[in-house]
């Protein structure tokens, strides 16, 4: 009897040591996509977790992945990192349709706790967005709509169109009352970086600071998006008491540190919030950091360069395909084959079709040649990639021939 109840536990413990292995498997394949912004791929994650177990085990994995690890490429120091947790909620939001409203002041651990209770991924997304939709009524009361960005949001889904109209029309009220003082010969903008068209303009024009001379105000205030009077009101300036609620706004905590973090251009902790806001600096970085190795050829600046391709691989912000394309147009090889690998990491079909787009422009065929293992790549991670590689085959390519043998090698030996 007793050697019966010893294997029994043995058992136990194996089986037990079993589900965890491959329970972790599972919440790693989420954290992974997530960390890859790969949306689609969570989606069909999720469905087939519903499926298989139930809706609440969804939910318990999704939690569970958010305090994972998954691997980022280009760095061999460093090949691991801790999922960054305003990356995680951006990816959360655009699963529930609710994309551009982020900042609402809700935890996202608490919200997915609350889908918990639905009993599918479908009524689940119902849920998302009434509570959102409460949520941004909450910030249009409190006037605070920093960071939101109603046009991610299509108007067939999610909030009501009325709710998104009124975020925009509050937007551009904001950067339409604030006054900038002067304080000696400067002038103090922070009304501006806590009116979202202000902040954007800021982070765009990649300002650092709270005060900036008269000269860059006024530089600023013409790439504003306003009226005319608007703007002629903002550049004659005038005194204006301390807004202390500026101390409380946004209400989220998280993005009042995204906030700072932008405020004072601090790279590192951009990097480690992972939001697609901090993809303008890191673009404005990337130029500089690539003008100063081509202008010093140093290994130190050529460090500095692969960094900042390594930020926006972080961020894996779909905008920054465009940017880091535009190094391909450079003459250094290094930078070009650097720039092609990067691109290559943005599972996204606009990664497809701007990769091919330099496969059929370019005469280097060592440039080619590594387009093509990008491709061969990123196939399994974005299966659009076939689609775009198909219809070229019967544009006017002058290498499309070169193509058509990558085409048939490819999907003769399904190495995808």
């Amino acid at each position: 009897m007793g050697d019966d109840s010893t294997i029994n536990r043995l058992l136990a413990a194996s089986r037990k040591r079993i589900q965890e292995s491959q329970d972790n498997e599972i919440a790693q394949r989420i954290c992974n996509a997530i960390g890859e912004r790969r949306i689609r791929d969570v989606q069909d994650i999720l469905w087939k977790i519903e499926n298989q177990i139930d809706w609440e085990s969804a939910v318990t994995f999704l939690i569970r992945a958010s305090s994972m690890k998954y691997s980022v490429p280009l760095d061999g120091d460093n090949p691991t990192r801790r999922l960054e947790p305003l990356k995680f909620r951006e990816v959360i939001f655009s699963i529930f349709d609710c994309a551009g409203f982020e900042p609402v002041n809700r935890s996202i651990v608490n919200l997915l706790q609350y889908l918990s209770e639905a009993n599918s991924f479908v009524r689940a997304k119902t849920c998302f967005i009434k509570e959102i939709s409460r949520a941004v009524e909450e910030h249009i009361e409190s006037n605070d709509t920093l960071f939101f960005e109603p046009s991610l949001l299509p108007y067939e889904i999610g909030l009501q169109r009325e709710q998104r109209l009124r975020v925009e029309e509050l937007q551009q009220d904001s950067v339409s009352s604030i006054i900038c003082h002067t304080i000696g010969n400067s002038i103090n903008i922070t009304p501006l970086w806590h009116s979202e068209f202000g902040r954007r303009a800021l982070v765009e024009l990649c300002i650092k600071g709270l005060v900036v001379s008269p000269e860059v105000f006024q530089v600023v205030i013409s790439v504003l998006q306003v009226s005319n009077e608007v703007r002629s009101r903002l550049l004659q300036g005038g005194i204006t008491k301390t807004n202390n609620s500026y101390d409380q706004k946004p209400l989220n905590s998280q993005y009042r540190l995204l906030l700072d973090a932008l405020i004072t251009c601090d790279v590192e902790n951009l990097r480690n919030l992972g939001s697609r806001h901090a993809c303008p600096v890191f673009n404005h970085l990337l130029r500089n950091h690539t003008d100063n190795y081509r202008q010093t050829s140093s290994s130190h600046d050529y460090r500095s360069f692969l960094s900042l391709l390594r930020d926006h691989i972080i961020i894996r912000w779909v905008d920054s395909i465009s940017s880091i394309s535009q190094l391909v147009q450079l003459p250094d090889m290094r930078i070009k084959s650097d720039a092609i690998r990067a691109i290559g990491n943005f599972y996204d079909e606009a990664s497809a079709h701007t990769l091919l787009d330099i496969f059929c422009h370019t005469n280097n065929r060592s440039i080619r040649s590594l387009i093509l293992d990008v491709i061969s790549r990123l196939i399994p991670r974005c299966p659009e990639t076939q689609r775009a590689v198909s219809e070229l085959l019967s544009s006017n390519c002058f290498y499309v021939n070169e193509l058509y043998r990558f085409y048939r090698k490819m999907w003769k030996n399904k190495t995808y």
